[in-house]
């Protein structure tokens, strides 16, 4: 599925929701809805120019972020900005055999109950490469990373609760360049 130029505002749910082996959304603005503001179960996503601000904003909300990708083995984000969030502004988690993730030109402030970035449930065969990222007034860390080894380049991190960057290595050699 492609989806382009898309508002969702105040919605009950989710604000946008997409199962489907292949997502692309681009020039997307997200914000105010009651659960996650963007979910994606999917094999590969792509997104660029995205903004989801202010989800999970009901007083029973637990575990709602920004953006949640679950199970993709490709993920590449560009562009893109969560904050004030229920839960992790960005979360990417699920346990495919191998994953490929690159994020470039990321923003995730003020999450309000966990971190900036979250990237869980990865395995050894993973390829994480995170460029030009902010990440400051988060809850927990501002980026935590569940994995073998990932590269971060050009990172902000500052005034989290927790750790600017928490690295969990997974079983077997471990690096962060």
């Amino acid at each position: 599925i492609t989806a382009t130029r898309i508002t969702a505002t105040d919605n009950d749910d989710n604000g946008l929701e997409f199962d489907a082996a292949s997502v692309t959304l681009s020039n997307a603005t997200v914000s105010d809805h009651t659960l996650t503001g963007i979910s994606i179960t999917s094999t590969s996503a792509t997104l660029r120019n995205v903004e989801s601000n202010n989800n999970g904003v009901n007083d029973f909300s637990d575990n709602y972020q920004g953006i949640n990708i679950d199970t993709a083995e490709d993920v590449d984000l560009t562009d893109i900005s969560a904050q004030g969030n229920y839960d992790t502004n960005v979360r990417i988690s699920g346990d495919p055999l191998s994953r490929t993730i690159s994020i470039t030109n990321i923003s995730v402030r003020n999450s309000e109950q966990r971190s900036g970035l979250g990237i869980t449930g990865s395995t050894e065969g993973n390829e994480i490469t995170i460029t030009n990222a902010t990440a400051t007034g988060n809850d927990d860390d501002g980026i935590y990373l569940s994995a073998a080894s990932a590269d971060i380049t050009d990172a902000t991190v500052s005034d989290n609760s927790e750790d600017g960057i928490e690295f969990r290595a997974l079983s077997g050699a471990a690096s962060v360049s």
